[in-house]
């Protein structure tokens, strides 16, 4: 009948002109990047200088401050819990105009206000060797070529309003220097900790990175937050007052611009996360 002959024509015609080979799989779209753990002090920057606060209106001095550590993992003593979204890292060669290194590549990002607050943080609790989460990129951002104008490849970064109005200059390697005439034992903290930073800056592909350790679920986040409150509220027969309930708003991340700049971010208080890892 006709509607017979339809139906095998549709099905004929549906079916797959070549059969794929035994073993074969479609190929699996490339990630935009991976989370990672990197020392912040073997990221570098992309500008010269960086304004004390962030564009939307949070001071840079406030978000050192409400950083957070947790235990590490590896070779890290431990992980910086920051209250704003991770850094974007990228391996890239930068032109360095002290002349002081020769054309290698590095890791670098466009979040230099960020990687600031990780790298004063990183140094305040020198010689632990700190760790950040980051995402990884397997391609340059347009941004980074338009807002690329270091003038020390990335290793130290000016803080003020403006150019004219500087106020501070920033390189963690005169901020840990004192460590390097200490007692011996914190010589050798010293030591370990200065080659935690080069083995990161060494690593060329993203795959030598170690993985960011899985973020807790939502059941985890109750169980910790619960858990925090019951040992947090008074004892009804001890205080005279009734038993009560309470509650903790997490602010969610700001997000994320669509060139990896950090326009529109400001600080934002710790999540229960961090707060639990306190």
């Amino acid at each position: 009948s006709s509607k017979g002959f339809v139906r095998s024509s549709f099905n004929s015609w549906a079916q797959p002109r070549c059969t794929p080979p035994p073993g074969w799989a479609p190929r699996r779209p490339m990630p935009i990047y991976e989370e990672k753990l990197i020392c912040p002090l073997s990221v570098r920057f992309t500008q010269d200088h960086v304004r004390p606060v962030f564009q939307g209106g949070g001071d840079v001095e406030v978000a050192i401050s409400q950083i957070t550590t947790r235990p590490g993992i590896g070779h890290y003593d431990v992980i910086l819990e920051a209250p704003f979204p991770n850094v974007e890292v990228i391996r890239w060669h930068q032109k360095d105009g002290e002349g002081l290194e020769t054309s290698e590549r590095h890791w670098f990002t466009l979040d230099n206000r960020r990687l600031y607050c990780l790298q004063r943080k990183a140094a305040e609790v020198w010689p632990l060797r700190a760790a950040a989460v980051v995402e990884t990129l397997y391609a340059p951002t347009d941004g980074l070529w338009r807002k690329d104008d270091s003038s020390t490849a990335g290793r130290s970064i000016f803080i003020g309003h403006s150019r004219k109005t500087l106020t501070g200059h920033w390189d963690w390697r005169q901020a840990t220097a004192d460590a390097a005439s200490c007692e011996p034992v914190q010589q050798g903290a010293h030591e370990a900790a200065v080659g935690v930073v080069a083995a990161d800056d060494r690593k060329r592909d993203i795959t030598e990175l170690l993985d960011a350790p899985a973020q807790p679920g939502m059941l985890d986040l109750f169980i910790q937050t619960d858990g925090a409150e019951t040992v947090a509220m008074p004892s009804p027969a001890k205080s005279g007052q009734s038993g009560g309930s309470l509650s903790t708003t997490a602010i969610p991340a700001s997000p994320r611009s669509t060139d990896g700049s950090e326009a529109a971010l400001a600080p934002r208080p710790p999540s229960a996360a961090a707060r639990a890892a306190r």
